[in-house]
């Protein structure tokens, strides 16, 4: 019975193109996974250059008349310091059932404040560079990487930037490979023709990053 079913199959021509299509649909959609990258890390550097402006009084113009911070900071201080004696174990009590309506002790307290700290700080990111050209680029500055090579670049940096493993870098035209001999356990990708950048990969973070030209 099986033996008698026809099953029809498209030309060979025709499955080398739906093969070539389904191939550039899925290089696009990693552009585009790169493209949202690159857009998020920008927006977060822009975020804290805003806020820094902001503390030091750079993002708007300043009044000379206006009072210091520091004078403030202390008429602050000064409106919610407790009158003479009445600091003590009132003022002890009152931050225990405090902390105790979260359920957290000052030990506890410092703790959390501790971790968060580790957390913010503890992150995954490109440790080194051998090349200036390319820290310059990751730095904000793109005038040593050639414009036709320059987006391209940018997105490796920053989807090696946000890796946790190596199989993070291993998306399509990116041609992830590990290099041998000398350059054993350095990993690289390719940005152009000849041009690659290349890396070691150890405990999470990305170290020696480098610009390389095959030729």
């Amino acid at each position: 019975m099986i033996g008698a079913i026809e099953i029809w199959l498209p030309p060979q021509s025709e499955v080398a193109r739906i093969t070539s299509d389904l191939s550039a649909q899925v290089t696009d959609a990693a552009h585009l996974q790169s493209g949202v990258a690159v857009a998020l890390a920008r927006a977060a550097r822009l975020r804290q250059a805003i806020l820094k402006k902001a503390f030091e009084g750079k993002l708007v113009p300043q009044d000379p008349k206006d009072e210091p911070a520091s004078a403030l900071l202390e008429r602050i201080r000064s409106a919610r310091a407790p009158p003479p004696g009445a600091a003590g174990t009132g003022a002890k009590r009152q931050s225990r059932r405090l902390n105790g309506q979260h359920g957290l002790s000052e030990d506890g307290c410092k703790k959390r404040s501790d971790k968060f700290r580790l957390s913010r700080y503890n992150r995954n990111v490109i440790r080194s560079f051998r090349s200036k050209a390319l820290e310059q680029l990751f730095q904000g500055n793109p005038k040593r990487i050639e414009a036709p090579l320059r987006r391209k670049v940018e997105n490796i940096l920053l989807t090696l930037n946000a890796a946790t493993e190596i199989q993070a870098m291993n998306l399509p035209g990116y041609r992830l490979h590990e290099l041998r001999g000398e350059m054993a356990r350095t990993w690289a990708v390719t940005v152009r023709q000849n041009w690659r950048i290349t890396f070691r990969f150890e405990d999470g973070n990305a170290h020696d990053v480098d610009f390389v030209d095959y030729h």
